[in-house]
């Protein structure tokens, strides 16, 4: 899933949570869900900023040379 994709459904389940009408146990079933949403997306910008740094270092190396 890609991380728009996960903030997008952090944002449903956070405005499903915070209507007056959602019960405390449909409550308790999306802070689980919500929090698994928020550490896929975790993950995923950590697969980004690892990808960043090694293109970053690959540039560094290549920029000596030149």
């Amino acid at each position: 899933m890609k991380i728009e994709e996960n903030f997008e459904k952090i944002e449903k389940v956070i405005a499903e949570l915070e209507s007056p009408e959602t019960g405390l146990e449909r409550s308790f079933e999306l802070y689980e869900q919500g929090m698994k949403l928020l550490k896929e997306a975790e993950d995923g910008i950590s697969r980004v900023e690892e990808k960043l740094t090694v293109l970053s270092r690959e540039r560094e190396g290549n920029s000596d040379g030149i």
